[in-house]
C-alpha cells in the first residue's frame, strides 16, 4: 500500500468520526473539543491513534472531506389548505 492510499484511508476514517461528532449536536463544545472527541472515536474504532492531524488540517476544507449539502437532500414542499 502506498503512502497516499494510507493517508487517504486514515483521513477518510477521521472525517467520518468528525461527521459523527458533528451530528450529535452537543452543546458547549468548541471546535477543539469536537476534534478531541473525534480523535477518541477514531482510536476506539480503529484501535490506533490518528497520527496525521497535520494532513487533516491541510485537507479538511477540501470537498471530499467536508460534510455538507452533497450529503443531504432538501425538499421544498408546499402545503395547500
Amino acid at each position: 500500500m502506498n503512502r497516499w492510499t494510507r493517508l487517504n484511508h486514515a483521513v477518510s476514517k477521521f472525517a467520518g468520526c468528525k461527521a459523527q461528532i458533528k451530528e450529535r449536536r452537543e452543546s458547549g463544545l468548541n471546535d477543539e473539543d469536537k476534534k478531541n472527541r473525534a480523535l477518541q472515536l477514531y482510536h476506539q474504532n480503529e484501535k490506533a491513534n490518528f497520527t496525521v492531524c497535520n494532513v487533516w488540517e491541510v485537507l479538511r476544507n477540501e470537498q471530499k472531506w467536508t460534510s455538507g449539502p452533497k450529503n443531504s437532500i432538501q425538499l421544498n414542499v408546499q402545503v395547500q389548505n
